[in-house]
């Protein structure tokens, strides 16, 4: 995988515009990446709940995490956020990152239907682990969610 491969310093959640379609603005999404690289970040995450990316239809889920990729480049890592309401839909998000060249993937746990034991949260960490090898793995938590 081409990009950067350390974590450290400050890895803003990337804001994610769209047009009045609910389709991915590529030309803004360049412009606010070449911002936030400017003042320096030292990575970037997109596609997580602030950058709406449960909410993406999955070819605008698709279309932002290719295009954020690939304006970076390896000048500083990028994050996919892969939270959704299925282990289903999280692992097929996890091999369209894996396919598309992403490193790191964030998961948050299950937001949509409480978990009710660590078990079931292991069950799914340990799915997308198998699954995205040799990705890994950035745990994320939302607490008055999860």
């Amino acid at each position: 995988m081409a990009e950067s491969t350390t974590l450290g310093g400050i890895i803003p959640p990337i804001l994610t515009p769209t047009d009045r379609h609910e389709s991915v603005d590529e030309p803004a999404l360049r412009r606010s990446i070449d911002w936030l690289l400017a003042a320096g970040v030292n990575g970037l995450f997109v596609g997580g709940s602030a950058g709406e990316g449960p909410l993406l239809v999955e070819r605008e889920w698709t279309r932002l995490a290719e295009i954020a990729l690939d304006h970076v480049g390896s000048r500083v890592p990028v994050l996919i956020g892969v939270q959704d309401t299925s282990t289903r839909k999280v692992l097929d998000k996890v091999r369209r990152a894996r396919e598309i060249g992403y490193h790191y993937y964030v998961l948050t746990p299950t937001f949509y239907n409480p978990c009710r034991s660590a078990g079931e949260q292991l069950r799914l960490y340990g799915a997308c682990v198998d699954t995205a090898a040799p990705m890994e793995l950035v745990a994320y938590n939302i607490p008055q969610l999860t």
